[in-house]
């Protein structure tokens, strides 16, 4: 969870058009910018470099027949082509597919980090054009999600089931200097993993509760809007206690103890 200061991205209720718009781009921009000859992003398969081309540059039918085809095999696809296939989940308002998409993104790029350890400088590591797609993207979906406490629910149970394969011809999407071991890169992801699970997860179950959830919008609202249609001080404080309250009768972490750290 973010610092209180950054409440208004990362609480919105929604995505503007325009970040939707300026977050594909810049997936799209970023794999490009690497993919190049000394570039960090490099190296797919053929199958990831066709979806790839499917999903940012074919026409609305062909990329979403790439995503469909994604969807079905996701645990095989690399990092840069999950977070290409976000935008066109979002672009197409298909939520769920987004979250779920966007976030098993972030845990192929971890675990493939330690499975083909990325070769050259660290300047030039892959990591950081992967790290540009999770910032961008983290201010449109994670808002949008915790709108739709239901749809929240059900991204976190298809990333809990998720689990990423390294088939005989996968390629990461960057040079590396040799591959390692699939049971050491699985370890080194578990425990984070987890914790984004329990983390998540309780933020969720909070969300579902009513009156939790109507709080929650006074205190977007407030972050977010100016003027006569912003709730008032003493509602967003009101908003604020019945969540702390909310949160300690129920033994869970959400935007009270977030706000705290």
């Amino acid at each position: 969870m973010n610092h209180p200061r950054n409440s208004l991205r990362l609480f919105r209720a929604s995505a503007s058009l325009r970040e939707i718009r300026s977050g594909f781009r810049l997936s799209v921009i970023l794999v490009i910018a690497c993919s190049g000859a000394g570039g960090a992003l490099r190296a797919q398969s053929a199958a990831d470099e066709l979806l790839y081309r499917q999903l940012a540059v074919g026409d609305k039918e062909v990329a979403v027949g790439a995503l469909g085809r994604i969807l079905k095999s996701p645990e095989t696809v690399s990092a840069s082509v999950l977070y290409t296939a976000v935008g066109v989940a979002v672009r197409e308002k298909r939520l769920e597919d987004a979250g779920f998409l966007f976030y098993i993104a972030r845990f192929r790029a971890l675990y493939d980090r330690q499975l083909f350890p990325p070769a050259g400088p660290e300047q030039n590591s892959p990591m950081a054009a992967l790290g540009a797609l999770q910032q961008q993207w983290s201010g449109v979906i994670n808002p949008a999600l915790m709108a739709e406490p239901k749809a929240f629910a059900s991204v976190l149970a298809r990333v809990k089931a998720w689990n990423p394969k390294a088939t005989d011809d996968y390629q990461p999407g960057w040079a590396y200097r040799e591959k390692g071991s699939e049971a050491a890169a699985a370890a080194s992801v578990a425990g984070g993993r987890q914790q984004f699970l329990d983390v998540m997860g309780a933020l969720c179950t909070l969300l579902q509760d009513g009156t939790y959830y109507a709080a929650f919008r006074i205190s977007q609202e407030y972050s977010m809007k100016r003027g006569p249609e912003r709730p008032s001080k003493d509602d967003y404080d009101l908003a604020m206690a019945t969540m702390a309250r909310i949160e300690k009768e129920k033994g869970l972490a959400g935007v009270i103890a977030a706000t705290k750290k």
